[in-house]
């Protein structure tokens, strides 16, 4: 497992929204600013670490935009973004964060939330 879809998972996999809203009141319902707490690993063996992330975003009816930082043991930080698009059935995204590169993520919603699997490093 990568670093990029470990911090993604961290930041946007877990997002939730009322469960019948449309698609651009699901992506405009992420705007604005918000903090949470969760674990990553930094590859498939090691133990996870415990993080504290703070996120701002914007949303149109077909993209969300999400930029903030994760910081982890109180002494490294990194600098997450997401670049989500949907087309109505389908959802893209353009993740940074990752020290080997960008990360393409396909997938789709799911009730209150994006599934979303890596296509593959730019």
């Amino acid at each position: 497992m990568t670093k990029s879809i470990e911090w993604l998972a961290a930041a946007v996999l877990c997002i939730a929204a009322p469960a019948q809203a449309a698609d651009g009141a699901f992506l405009k319902s992420f705007t604005g600013s918000w903090a949470g707490k969760g674990t990553v690993k930094v590859d498939a063996d090691s133990r996870p670490i415990k993080i504290n992330c703070k996120f701002a975003s914007d949303a149109t009816d077909s993209s969300l935009a999400l930029n903030g930082k994760c910081t982890g043991y109180v002494v490294f930080s990194r600098a997450i973004g997401a670049d989500v698009k949907t087309n109505g059935k389908t959802y893209t995204c353009k993740y940074t964060g990752s020290s080997t590169g960008p990360a393409g993520l396909s997938g789709s919603r799911s009730g209150n939330a994006l599934v979303l699997g890596i296509i593959g490093q730019r």
